[in-house]
């Protein structure tokens, strides 16, 4: 079949219908240069993927093909069900559905994302925005890189979970807001992408994360002033995680070397060594507190 015939699926909204369906949206980039749409978006609703597929391709102008899907949008309901990895059962099998396919919830609904990134004039159309926003997202610490075959695995995995990104719609963008925390198969919580940054030092290795420090014991002389706190770069430069028992009972002991250019401050002595070991003491105190209070959450 030529390609202008074929109508290529980039992203796939999946969330909850009633009678225990699926409400599923695919959307197609427009690639035929007479066209001037930026894409056809299709909207169906069935019990399996490969049903909606049939039925959607029954109404589209082209042929559908899966073997370029780059997202697959699960609503937060979806997720709290703990069907996704059910539901992901027919990537696996199928040699033309792509199993590096990013998972990704919604805060919120998949198919009114996609419709309404479709619209949005000032940015890329939706599979590209999608693409630099949860690429740059990885890099910065603020979600985990996480694609249909690791999720299933981690799935299967004894003690392991997945941690998944977490995206919602607003007005005029898309936003980032984290991750989605799961127990087995369901969703159980969020995190913050502040809290992500420091979950991926814990976890793996946290290349560069912004984090703002947001005490104020350090200026306290400008309380009245809009600049108080500072935001800092911080990179990992080590890790050591030891285990032991006391007592019958687990101890786990994580020490996190890390390093951070300071971004935006107040202006301040900061050529001054004791100020600079005062500050650097501050910042890894709140860094310990926040990465405990994220352990005795999950």
């Amino acid at each position: 079949m030529p390609i202008e015939g074929t109508g290529f699926i980039t992203i796939v909204g999946i969330e909850t219908a009633p009678a225990g369906d699926l409400n599923l949206t695919y959307a197609m980039p427009a690639i035929d240069p007479v066209v001037t749409s930026r894409g056809e978006i299709l909207d169906t609703e069935a019990n399996l993927l490969r049903e909606g597929r049939e039925k959607s391709n029954r109404t589209s102008s082209k042929s559908m093909a899966a073997g370029k899907i780059q997202f697959h949008l699960f609503s937060k309901e979806i997720a709290e069900k703990g069907v996704i990895r059910d539901i992901n059962s027919l990537l696996e099998k199928d040699p033309s559905d792509p199993i590096l396919s990013w998972v990704v919830i919604i805060d919120g609904s998949p198919r009114e994302l996609i419709h309404h990134a479709e619209e949005l004039s000032d940015k890329p159309r939706p599979s590209t925005y999608l693409n630099g926003l949860l690429d740059r997202a990885v890099i910065s610490g603020s979600i985990p890189e996480t694609r249909v075959f690791n999720f299933d695995l981690v799935s299967l995995a004894p003690g392991m979970d997945n941690v998944v990104p977490m995206i919602k719609l607003n007005e005029k963008s898309i936003e980032v807001m984290g991750s989605a925390l799961f127990s087995k198969d369901k969703m159980v919580g969020t995190i913050t992408e502040k809290q992500n940054g420091l979950l991926m030092a814990m976890m793996k290795t946290l290349k560069n994360k912004k984090y703002t420090y947001e005490a104020s014991d350090i200026n306290d002389e400008d309380n009245e002033k809009p600049k108080r706190g500072l935001s800092i770069l911080i990179g990992q430069k080590s890790k050591s995680i030891k285990i032991s028992i006391r007592d019958n009972t687990p101890v786990v002991d994580i020490n996190l070397k890390l390093n951070g250019t300071i971004d935006e401050y107040k202006w301040d002595d900061l050529n001054n060594e004791s100020s600079v070991k005062k500050l650097s003491e501050a910042i890894g105190i709140q860094i310990q507190q926040d990465c405990q209070k994220l352990i005795e959450y999950m």
